[in-house]
């Protein structure tokens, strides 16, 4: 500096020096003034980028503890989002401890909704039924989660349109929602979303950026006329700092974008700077030169911020210009001072740091030595060893943490790998070696799809290829996971690839992975496949409907003869419910017998009549039984028969037996009305030959001889022979004629009584002559005793000998025809199995009683006999069409009863020992409560 002085003069330096230095002073107070505006802009863009990360990162561990319990709760029974209760009792106590937690909604695939929102005087429920749309139930609770109040409000809703749950649904991994929409600075927020299980619903939290929200309010008063706008990857603006746009923001049905004319500065910063210009940059706007910086922050996996800082130029320069007056006279006083200052407390120092630099020690943590001074050089000292320790501690972190990553890398059970962009190893860990037999040495440097068999390296080189594309149109790369068959020494293995990208300053560095031997799962997949089939395949190999119904009665699975049933193909029949293809009453009819089935687990067996596909009316038996898997899932399976066909044949067999029932009934009262004409018959006989050899004549014979004697009848009675006899004659005939008269009378009061019997057998006939199935009440004991009349003949015939065993029963409603029918033939054919063989003392044993308590109580009756008695092989044939063992039958009998007992509600049955010990029949009818 002396020689300069010395060559320019003393004065002319001194001068040259002031003027530059004053210069040199203006300028650099011009770029303070400018780089202090830009420090502050960049403290605030850093303040904004902290508050996004660091408030949404603190959030995201409590958001998935919150997920992961509730869905270990749900795979656990312990939560049941139909049951707020089990939901709030887990939920609130995180929800309170997180003040920006402010929600869980959750969804299933049957529309069913839940929610549980934090409101300033406690929580509210809302919850949604998918099977009545239209309607939700809001449940108001004490800040203690106690209910206080639930009502039923109309609102459309269906969680399985909302953004939230699609995104849910599409993995069992916890995503993150797309942030909502900005109506104001505190309205931020975005949802993580689970789904707990695959076929099961979706799960969400809610959170709030409240210091986020907090912090853009502030951001006006921390630095004047700079603005910050916050807008997500798609350019719509979420928030901004600018209370003038904040009213109009409220009022937009959509979120307003860069587009629009408001942001045309953010939009051209931008367009210039990209998603990564951190460092500030001057930029021309019609509005005027600005300084404006654009930071794109990842707050979530797949969900990230653009926040986009404008610092207009006159905030740095407008204060300069007005100082600049009176701050160049002071320059000018002080420029002399001020360089003699510098001079002595800045270059001096600054000079004879370069031999302290030059002994400084670069090996150990202080590269300066410690020189006890207090002066900039000084503060410079330990500036420099501040930073120093800094990064040594930085190295020790960062050495560790490798070792860790190294031991975590080598001992672990899956193989972890890295490549190139193109694919070629550059790391493997220990375990490759030991799942497919090849040392890293053998691995490195090839390309991956190498390690692959030929049927899965054409898929593994599609993925890549259009990986490649992405790349190409300057798209990011997302997590791919891909199934494929990999080669090893002894043969090859089926594994489970995840496959990363790896980004350096947004360029693709390559990949890394973790490859997941599968082979096991792989094999029980594929015998639950085989097995699958091979029940589809049984299942419709069956000519019966077999249908099988979830615990919301909803159509599970059917064969193809339910799809033949319902006319439908198996697409349109499953997910949907009996209401869907029969008329509602009996829907919920047939939903009533589910529920029964589901409830209780007792099977149900029950005769239906539907409509088939075709319009004609079809009558089917269903068999419903109740399956719980190892899950607890409850199931109703259902076999379906159609016995129209059945029960048409049924109605015309019945109908002959029942004409031949009668038949029967009618032979025996021709039978007994015969064998009573019979005795007619006789006793007018008997009356017809009395008559004809009636003392009567002699009678007359005698009045003409005391006709004949009339005048002079004392004489002839006395003095002639003939007259002496007449008196005789007469007492005699007297008497003969009485005895006539008797035996005639007799006879008369016979064939009185014959034709009174004759009358009855029909009065007996034409009470049971009516319309079967006419329930009316009936005295079992009189009934009984009709069928023993009707049956008269016979058992008189045979001698049989009847016991009977009658309670006392009162009046019962039964239907009269069809249990006469049945008692008739019993009784009818019992008398003639005696008469064929037994033990030859012929007993027919009748026994009426009612068996069961006062609410399901059972008609009982027994016919017995001691006759040929039944073979063994004959008892389950007995009962069948046609079945008889009489010369001349015709297997209608029997038949017939069966049917009728049927028809009544009941059963009739048939027991014997064998041949030649007897057999019983017992009839057994419910009663109706």
């Amino acid at each position: 500096m002396h020689r300069y002085l010395t060559r320019f003069g003393l004065l002319e330096g001194f001068i040259a020096l002031v003027t530059a230095l004053f210069l040199v002073l203006i300028t650099l107070d011009y770029y303070h003034a400018e780089q202090s505006g830009a420090v502050q802009a960049q403290a605030l863009l850093t303040q904004t980028e902290r508050t996004v990360t660091g408030e949404v990162q603190q959030l995201t561990s409590a958001t998935a503890t919150l997920l992961d319990q509730l869905e270990e709760g749900y795979r656990k029974g312990s939560v049941d989002f139909r049951r707020p209760e089990s939901v709030n009792n887990l939920a609130i106590p995180l929800l309170r401890r997180y003040g920006t937690l402010t929600a869980v909604k959750e969804g299933d695939p049957e529309g069913n909704g839940f929610l549980l929102l934090q409101t300033p005087t406690g929580w509210k429920n809302r919850l949604h039924d998918g099977t009545t749309p239209g309607i939700v139930t809001w449940i108001t609770l004490a800040p203690d989660g106690s209910e206080l109040s639930r009502k039923k409000e109309k609102e459309v809703y269906d969680p399985r349109t909302r953004p939230w749950y699609t995104l849910g649904s599409a993995s069992g991994k916890i995503s993150w929602s797309r942030p909502y929409l900005l109506c104001a600075p505190s309205a931020l927020g975005i949802t993580a979303v689970k789904r707990l299980g695959r076929g099961a619903g979706v799960v969400g939290v809610h959170l709030e950026l409240k210091d986020l929200s907090a912090f853009l309010a502030k951001c006006s008063s921390q630095l004047s006329g700079a603005r910050v706008v916050i807008t997500d990857g798609g350019g719509n603006v979420l928030a901004t700092s600018d209370s003038r746009l904040v009213a109009r923001l409220a009022r937009l049905s959509a979120p307003p974008t860069l587009r629009d004319n408001s942001f045309a500065v953010e939009r051209l910063a931008v367009q210039a700077l990209g998603a990564g210009g951190n460092a500030f940059r001057r930029l021309k706007t019609p509005e005027g030169v600005i300084y404006s910086s654009v930071k794109e922050v990842e707050v979530a996996p797949g969900q990230s911020f653009r926040i986009v800082l404008q610092v207009p130029r006159s905030i740095f320069t407008g204060s300069f210009l007005s100082q600049l007056a009176w701050k160049t006279a002071a320059y000018l006083v002080l420029l002399f001072s001020a360089s003699l200052v510098y001079l002595w407390r800045f270059i001096f120092p600054l000079r004879r740091l370069v031999p302290l630099m030059k002994s400084c020690d670069f090996s150990m943590p202080h590269f300066f030595p410690e020189t006890g001074r207090q002066d900039e050089v000084g503060l410079i000292y330990r500036h420099l060893n501040q930073m120093t320790a800094t990064l040594v501690e930085g190295m020790v972190a960062l050495t560790a943490s490798e070792e860790h990553y190294r031991l975590l890398a080598e001992n672990m059970q899956d193989v972890f790998w890295r490549t190139t962009p193109r694919y070629l190893f550059t790391y493997v860990s220990p375990s490759d070696e030991r799942q497919r037999g090849y040392t890293a040495t053998e691995v490195l440097g090839k390309p991956f799809w190498e390690t692959l068999s030929p049927c899965s390296i054409e898929e593994f080189r599609s993925m890549e290829e259009k990986q490649r594309e992405l790349v190409r149109r300057g798209e990011r790369l997302q997590t791919v996971v891909l199934q494929a068959e990999q080669l090893t020494r002894k043969g090859s293995i089926w594994v489970e690839i995840v496959c990363t990208p790896i980004y350096n300053d947004n360029a693709l560095a390559g990949f890394q992975g973790v490859t997941r031997d599968i082979t096991s799962r792989r094999t029980a997949e594929e015998e639950v496949r085989r097995a699958h089939e091979y029940l589809n395949s049984v299942l419709n190999t069956i000519g019966d409907p077999v249908i099988v119904k979830d615990n919301d009665c909803r159509f599970a699975l059917v064969n193809d003869a339910a799809c033949r049933l319902f006319g439908r193909n198996r697409e349109e029949i499953l997910g949907k419910k009996d209401s869907d293809f029969v008329p509602l009453e009996q829907a919920e009819v047939f939903n009533a017998i589910d529920r029964h089935v589901l409830d209780s687990g007792e099977s149900n067996r029950n005769e239906e009549v539907i409509n088939g596909p075709d319009g004609s009316v079809l009558t089917i038996l269903t068999r419903k039984t109740r399956y719980e898997d190892a899950a607890g899932n409850r199931f109703v399976v259902a076999v379906i028969r159609d016995i129209t066909e059945l029960r048409e044949a049924q109605g015309k067999v019945m109908a002959s037996a029942r004409q031949a029932g009668m038949a029967e009934i009618a032979v025996n009262v021709l039978h007994n009305v015969g064998n009573v004409l019979n005795s007619v018959a006789v006793s007018a006989g008997q009356v017809i030959g009395m008559v004809q050899t009636s003392k009567a004549p002699g009678l007359s014979r005698a009045v003409a001889l005391l006709n004949a004697n009339a005048g002079d009848l004392p004489r002839f009675l006395t003095e002639e022979k003939r007259g002496r006899l007449l008196p005789d004659y007469l007492q005699k005939l007297a008497d003969a004629l009485k005895e006539e008269q008797a035996q005639v009378l007799d006879e008369l009061d016979r064939l009185r009584k014959s034709v009174e019997h004759i009358e009855e057998v029909i009065a007996t006939q034409q009470r049971y002559a009516g319309a079967s199935g006419i329930v009316q009440p009936v005295q079992v004991r009189d009934l009984l005793e009709d069928a023993l009349h009707i049956n008269a003949e016979a058992i008189r015939r045979y001698f049989v000998t009847v016991e009977r065993e009658v309670c006392d029963i009162g009046h019962i409603p039964l239907d009269k025809a069809r249990l006469l029918l049945i008692l008739v033939n019993l009784i009818k054919n019992a008398v003639y199995a005696m008469a064929r063989g037994g033990d030859g003392t012929r007993r027919l044993e009748l026994r009426v009683e009612v068996v069961g308590g006062a609410e399901e109580s059972t008609l009982r009756i027994a016919v017995g006999d001691n006759g040929e008695g039944i073979p063994e092989e004959n008892l389950t044939r007995i009962f069948n069409h046609g079945f008889t063992t009489k010369r001349k039958g015709h297997g209608f009998g029997l038949h017939g009863c069966a049917l009728a007992a049927q028809e009544m509600g009941g059963t009739l049955n048939a027991a014997s020992d064998g041949a030649g010990k007897g057999a019983t029949f017992t009839l057994e009818i419910p009663l109706a409560a």
